[in-house]
């Protein structure tokens, strides 16, 4: 895939999220709330459905540069910028349409495809499972981005509906409780996955603490017979001092992971 095309869609999602995550100052006070508000919905939504054709667009082209993380996270926010279109325009009453339906499936298998490319461990991994997290946390960022733009997307459907309540209070023009329910379930699903991170975070803090920490490192580093003896002679009498860097560069990893906010 041409670097070029994962450019347009790290910016596409980016536009998702600045989208979303806007809110108006508080010194602005609009003369009409109402008015203005409609047309706010009007904006959001027509610009959703631009994001929507240029995600089809570049997840149609050959996604061979994707790693399994990145194609499952581009998905999610393609499949978000037509949920929530759809959860506003399906029907007060009845059944929403089949559409709805796929759409809550697509997001929800998503988010399940990338807490298992996130929190898998070898079965066999034993001691060094730990290990295998922290030298690759790349799903990690995936998972929690993915998680806050679910989220991003519900609260947006839930204050729709909220204004609808209090502008028609006879109920009728409320958004269909099908249709609240399945956002709803989304937003805990969603809110289970920062959880998660959050708590792996936690475990790997903990790993990295524990004093024999460095002594395992080291025995995972060198446990290939071959590729052991290549990095020794490498490093020369420098054993010591290499897995001490690594340690202290993975410690500082997770400093910074704890700064990340897992919530919105």
């Amino acid at each position: 895939m041409a670097q070029n095309s994962r450019s347009h869609l790290a910016l596409l999602a980016e536009n998702y999220f600045a989208l979303m995550a806007f809110k108006p100052t508080s010194t602005h006070k609009a003369a009409n709330a109402l008015q203005v508000s409609g047309a706010d919905q009007v904006f959001v939504l027509e610009t959703l459905q631009r994001l929507h054709i240029s995600f089809g667009r570049f997840l149609r082209e050959k996604c061979e540069g994707l790693t399994p993380q990145e194609r499952a996270y581009y998905q999610v926010v393609s499949l978000l910028t037509k949920l929530v279109p759809a959860a506003i325009a399906a029907p007060r009453l009845g059944k929403p349409p089949a559409i709805f339906a796929s759409i809550v499936s697509g997001v929800a298998s998503g988010l399940d495809i990338l807490h298992d490319l996130t929190f898998y461990v070898p079965a066999d991994g034993g001691k060094h499972n730990v290990l295998l997290m922290l030298a690759s946390p790349h799903g990690l960022s995936y998972l929690r981005d993915a998680a806050v733009a679910v989220r991003f997307a519900a609260l947006y459907v839930t204050a729709i509906n909220d204004r609808e309540k209090e502008r028609d209070r006879s109920g009728q023009s409320n958004l269909s409780k099908e249709v609240m329910a399945r956002i709803n379930e989304l937003d805990a699903a969603a809110d289970g996955e920062l959880k998660a991170g959050k708590d792996r975070v936690s475990l790997l803090k903990k790993e990295l603490a524990a004093p024999d920490f460095e002594r395992e490192l080291l025995s995972w580093a060198f446990r290939g017979e071959a590729v052991g003896q290549q990095l020794r002679a490498e490093l020369d009498d420098g054993v010591k001092e290499w897995t001490r860097a690594v340690a202290e560069s993975w410690k500082q990893n997770i400093r910074g992971w704890e700064q990340v906010k897992w919530a919105c």
